[in-house]
């Protein structure tokens, strides 16, 4: 079963399958798997890991890998 899951940050968006809840990169709009906690977290971009390998060092401490 698939359900919209309400996300309080507004730059990600995602659904949950069963136990499984997937957010969409910020980036590359590639999905991934993540967990609860980060997915309620309002004030953190979520990047896919491709994606972090990307950024400049400065810029990947802000940002967590899903």
């Amino acid at each position: 079963m698939t359900n919209k899951i309400n996300l309080q940050n507004q730059n990600i968006s995602g659904e949950k399958k069963g136990n499984i809840s997937w957010v969409q990169c910020s980036f590359c709009e590639s999905w991934f798997h993540s967990t609860k906690e980060l997915i309620e977290m309002k004030t953190v971009d979520l990047h896919c890991p491709n994606c972090h390998a990307e950024f400049k060092p400065d810029k990947s401490k802000k940002i967590i890998i899903a």
